[in-house]
């Protein structure tokens, strides 16, 4: 952090969701409600620049949704999964994957 920066705000997330391109041109969204070392950090630089957020996570519970667009993909993952439910074991989609990660 730089001479000037300053975090001025500190958040445990309840859930998590990323969305990634992959190189078969394809979109992949990971979600998760079960989060551990979970912390989102907003940092000003400024008074006169927006915060500039991070987010630091480990997915511990998780779905996986992959299909050709981020419109798909967002509407067969919250059709199946959304922060409040348990999650899914498995679901449909363009090509859709449930799993419970390993530690």
């Amino acid at each position: 952090m730089g001479e000037r920066e300053t975090v001025y705000e500190f958040i445990v997330p309840e859930w998590a969701m990323v969305g990634c391109l992959m190189p078969n041109g394809k979109v992949r969204l990971i979600a998760s409600r079960e989060l551990d070392e979970a912390e989102l950090q907003a940092v000003l630089r400024s008074m006169y620049f927006k915060p500039k957020w991070t987010l630091q996570m480990v997915m511990v519970d998780y779905i996986v949704i992959e299909a050709n667009d981020y419109p798909s993909a967002f509407q067969h993952l919250f059709e199946t999964w959304t922060p409040g439910k348990r999650q899914p074991q498995s679901i449909e989609a363009t090509r859709a994957i449930a799993r419970r990660s390993t530690r």
